[in-house]
């Protein structure tokens, strides 16, 4: 109950503020954010580090606080905007140490405006060029929601659009995944977002489990924890501190 005083004494009136402006974070369970402080952050952060306007000349967004190495993991992204050749990535990173450009281990969701027959692909990418390692995917648009499960337990990485997984995927059976390296430069993966080219600025609303955009069903994961448009495939958790000290990631 933002603004009221639970010791009886006089309420505070709440201005220009709505209820998907209150958090949910406290000191004993904390959801990732989008990181503004790694080498290759780039864009314009806001609404708590959760919203990232990509920058026009560089590839790179941003990544999540919380980088996992076990565990399997949800959350939910969506382009609010997108200018230029909108080419819009969206999906997982093992490397963010490094501004050097070489960014190894980066699977990502990308959808290019040439290809709006609706065939698009999964890509990895190294920085100067990426590689297509799984096809046949859906586009997706702005104020569509993708989905990304990320399963460190078994090396898998799964995509939804608007609450359909891509490819007949099903994240909680493991099948039709797309696999990821064991092995990522960090010893961990991130949930990323970014551009495809440097002329694109592409506007990201990243969601762990605490939007900052009205939901409009609400999905908690089996722990009771975030808040998500989309159900939290099973045995999949919303990355935040409690989760995190639950299942090792």
């Amino acid at each position: 109950n933002l603004g009221n005083d639970a010791n009886g004494g006089t309420d505070l009136t709440e201005v220009n503020l709505a209820a998907i402006d209150q958090c949910v974070d406290s000191p004993t369970n904390n959801f990732a954010t989008l990181n503004s402080l790694v080498p290759e952050s780039t864009g314009t952060f806001s609404e708590g580090n959760c919203k990232n306007a990509s920058s026009s000349s560089t590839n790179f967004g941003a990544v999540s606080t919380f980088g996992v190495s076990s565990g399997k993991w949800y959350a939910e992204f969506k382009p609010v905007t997108a200018t230029g050749n909108k080419q819009r990535a969206i999906g997982v990173c093992g490397d963010i140490t490094s501004n050097s450009g070489a960014r190894a281990d980066i699977y990502l969701y990308s959808f290019n405006t040439g290809g709006d027959s609706g065939s698009e692909s999964i890509n990895t990418f190294d920085g100067s060029s990426d590689t297509d390692v799984s096809s046949t995917y859906n586009g997706y648009f702005e104020n569509d929601i993708v989905g990304v499960a990320l399963d460190m337990d078994n090396n898998k990485v799964y995509f939804s659009v608007d609450g359909t997984w891509q490819n007949s995927a099903d994240p909680a059976s493991g099948t039709n995944g797309v696999s990821i390296g064991a092995s990522p430069p960090d010893g961990v993966f991130y949930f990323a977002v970014m551009d495809v080219r440097n002329a694109d600025v592409i506007t990201y609303e990243a969601n762990f489990g605490n939007p900052i955009s009205s939901i409009s069903s609400g999905n908690s994961d089996a722990n009771g924890y975030g808040n998500f448009e989309y159900s939290v495939p099973s045995g999949y958790y919303s990355l935040c501190s409690k989760n995190l000290a639950e299942f090792g990631g």
